[in-house]
């Protein structure tokens, strides 16, 4: 008869004491007891269920999610893509991370006086700020908040945010573009905005599986482009910017645009992340207060 101890099973899984107490408190663990006031035995089924659960904590999952795996409603194929998504995702975070790094480490090598003229140059041809200077340190804390917010809003743990929460967070999104549209010499009105949220309003999307066919096809196009996106950069935008450096500035700065537009592509175009996106703006747009978008103003309820 196939019997181990608790002690026994530990030492199989690399498990300590507390993880098996756990499990026995959570009830996923049902062993039989050895006789009155006796440790408790283990049998064959409790060894294939701990096998099971060892293998989905090496998979990233957690011994408060055991319970609810070993369920007949669990679906194992949709938890698991879901933890392959999560790990893809912090595959692609490492992967800017080290690109950054490593455009750190160039611009290092580079003079002061390199540096100067290449911060200089890009002023000069791109409207953005002077380098070092309050708006230019001010629009570069916008962008890192931008991000933020939006990496917020493309994971599925912010649908489950209070609506008051996703109006502050738009509301915020809002106000940080405002200075990057000024620079970029993009003009929208106030009032064509109101009315695009207004028309949002009175045709809200309920239907999830249809939203999720049209970010399906959206993603595809948008993947489709990618290439055609690149050259783009690559032909019209990044000779405007870098007309006028040296060849060791020139590379710095083209390896930093590459790596950060890539990093876009990969991290934030994907089914999930756009669906997620989209699903919190609807959100917002129904909690914005209809009176102050026909007055041309956006604000909460």
């Amino acid at each position: 008869m196939f019997e181990m101890t608790a002690s026994e099973l530990q030492d199989i899984f690399c498990l300590d004491h507390n993880d098996v107490n756990r499990l026995l408190k959570l009830e996923v663990l049902t062993p039989k007891k050895n006789g009155l006031g006796k440790a408790s035995v283990y049998g064959v089924q409790d060894f294939d269920r701990l096998l099971d659960i060892k293998m989905y904590l090496l998979a990233g999952f957690r011994i408060p999610d055991m319970p609810s795996i070993f369920t007949e409603n669990f679906d194992a194929d949709d938890k698991i893509n879901k933890q392959i998504h999560v790990y893809k995702k912090r595959i692609q975070m490492l992967e800017f991370i080290q690109n950054i790094r490593s455009d750190i480490k160039a611009f290092d090598r580079l003079s002061q006086e390199q540096i100067v003229k290449a911060m200089s140059v890009t002023a000069q041809n791109t409207n953005m700020p002077e380098y070092g200077s309050k708006d230019y340190v001010k629009l570069f804390q916008g962008m890192l908040k931008l991000i933020f917010i939006i990496d917020y809003f493309s994971q599925e743990k912010s649908l489950a945010a209070s609506l008051k929460m996703v109006c502050e967070r738009f509301l915020d999104a809002y106000h940080t573009i405002e200075p990057f549209m000024k620079y970029l010499e993009i003009e929208i009105s106030n009032k064509d905005i109101c009315n695009a949220l207004l028309e949002i309003q009175d045709c809200p999307v309920e239907d999830n599986a249809v939203v999720r066919r049209y970010v399906r096809e959206w993603v595809t196009e948008l993947k489709k482009g990618k290439q055609e996106t690149f050259r783009y950069m690559q032909n019209e935008i990044i000779p405007t910017i870098v007309d006028g450096l040296d060849q060791d500035s020139s590379e710095c700065y083209v390896a930093e645009l590459q790596h950060f537009v890539q990093f876009i592509y990969e991290y934030f175009i994907g089914e999930e992340e756009i669906f997620c996106l989209i699903s919190n703006f609807v959100r917002f747009v129904k909690g914005l207060d209809r009176n102050a978008l026909l007055q041309e103003k956006i604000k909460m309820r």
